[in-house]
């Protein structure tokens, strides 16, 4: 009988220790904090037990999306009201979402008991947007216009990076400020060759909590140099670059000029309608030539 008693007097003084030990946020059930971010939350601690308790904190929720150091562990006196500033972190990889912040304590009586405290929602506070809008090629030289928006809760600042070796380029701002909300601009000039030519550009905004990135292939142009000062002449034998006017070949002189060493669907228009007043201009002298002939022979008649 006696055991019978002493068994419910511990199940009774376990009971009410149970009952006796809590913790919350202190002024909100909730708190929400930036991802790559961290925070400092009051936290109430009540033991209105009888015995002391040994306090320490844990996450539920999303694997990883908040941390709670171990250096926030503590001691709860039997008793004792106290206020606690818990210091936690959510990972820069943290996508959005919730998790629970549970007081762990354990004392000589009740053993362990985790209640929860309170709510911990992450945010993207920072979310950089980097695209290509234009692009536009000249002699030897690409232009890209990029523009970077700052979709986030907070402004964001950084620096832009290039695949590019810097002798290669130059680039309109090499940092930035955005606002949150806002976009700016801006442009990247790049010197193309051969061996660049068809590479992948790969233009990257680092901010301090995300970081965004664009690409676009590298295009070349080819200069066409202009015809020359020579003088053209009556047969189509002039000097210089230029070449002459007359001739049958007059017309075609200049093409072969054009040092053309990317042979594109453009210059096979050219050619094609290069050909055709040469054709023409054949054409023409040929039936000059008839009529001449058939004028000498009415006159010889």
């Amino acid at each position: 009988m006696k055991a019978a008693f002493l068994a419910l007097a511990i199940f009774v003084l376990a009971s009410s220790q149970a009952f006796a030990l809590s913790a919350e946020f202190v002024g909100q059930k909730q708190v929400t904090i930036c991802s790559c971010d961290s925070a400092v939350i009051p936290i109430a601690i009540n033991n209105d037990g009888k015995t002391d308790a040994a306090v320490s904190f844990e996450t539920r929720g999303s694997t990883g999306l908040v941390t709670v150091p171990e250096s926030n562990s503590f001691s709860s006196p039997a008793g004792s009201r106290q206020i606690r500033n818990i210091f936690i972190a959510s990972s820069c990889d943290a996508r959005e979402g919730y998790a629970s912040i549970a007081a762990k304590f354990i004392d000589t009586v009740s053993g362990e008991q985790a209640p929860e405290a309170g709510v911990i929602k992450v945010v993207q506070c920072s979310k950089l947007a980097l695209r290509l809008d234009k692009s536009s090629f000249a002699c030897g030289e690409s232009e890209y216009d990029f523009t970077l928006t700052n979709a986030g809760l907070e402004a964001e600042k950084g620096s832009f990076e290039t695949n590019l070796l810097g002798s290669e380029y130059s680039i309109s701002e090499r940092e930035f400020n955005v606002p949150a909300g806002k976009s700016a601009g801006v442009i990247l000039r790049v010197k193309v060759d051969d061996a660049s030519r068809g590479q992948t550009l790969v233009l990257t905004a680092n901010g301090a909590k995300s970081s965004a990135s664009a690409t676009a292939e590298l295009e070349k142009v080819y200069c066409a140099n202009g015809g020359g000062s020579g003088n053209g002449g009556s047969n189509g034998n002039g000097g210089g670059n230029g070449g002459g006017s007359g001739g049958l070949f007059g017309p075609l002189s200049g093409f072969f000029t054009l040092g053309l060493t990317n042979f594109s669907f453009e210059w096979l228009l050219l050619l094609l309608a290069l050909l055709l007043i040469a054709f023409f201009y054949y054409t023409v002298r040929q039936l000059e030539s008839q009529e001449a002939e058939l004028d000498r022979r009415a006159l010889a008649r």
